[in-house]
């Protein structure tokens, strides 16, 4: 077998290959808007009296928000303390204007809240981002005493 010249190498020497990217090395910016993309929020529910809470990112820090012209697919909560409550604490979840975009007023103790039965839902029809939007939870008719998880929403990139 002949063996090539450098120069005839001089285009695979310049190739990427997946072993030189660091594993989720890949961000939601450098996908295309054909591909799902994730964020993760953290919430704190722990000491809240009612009214909305702005979620953080993952680290419970910093803020993030949805990016303009996102269409909101599905949401996954991963509790890691269960929620109590003074009395009939309501929780809902959605973004800044949409306080229900991802799920409406419901019993802090109703299985989507609860870490066992938890699992992926469906958001709301028409949950569309006309600018970036906070993620926020609504606690309504009772403080909350305690919880916490993280909020992992899918969403796509609105293609023009």
């Amino acid at each position: 077998m002949a063996r090539q010249s450098p120069a005839s190498n001089k285009y695979l020497n310049n190739l990427i290959r997946t072993r030189h990217i660091n594993d989720d090395a890949i961000t939601n910016a450098k996908t295309d808007k054909n591909q799902s993309k994730m964020l993760v929020f953290d919430f704190d529910g722990s000491s809240l009296g009612q009214g909305a809470v702005t979620l953080k990112a993952a680290d419970g820090v910093t803020a993030q928000t949805i990016p303009a012209g996102a269409i909101l697919k599905s949401w996954f909560i991963d509790v890691s303390d269960a929620f109590t409550s003074a009395g009939s604490a309501t929780l809902s979840l959605g973004i800044t204007g949409t306080a229900d975009a991802l799920i409406g007023a419901t019993a802090f103790n109703n299985a989507a809240f609860v870490a066992a039965t938890a699992g992926w839902e469906f958001a709301s029809k028409g949950a569309k981002t006309d600018g970036a939007k906070s993620v926020i939870a609504t606690i309504g008719t009772a403080d909350l005493t305690a919880g916490r998880f993280k909020l992992y929403v899918e969403y796509v990139e609105e293609t023009v």
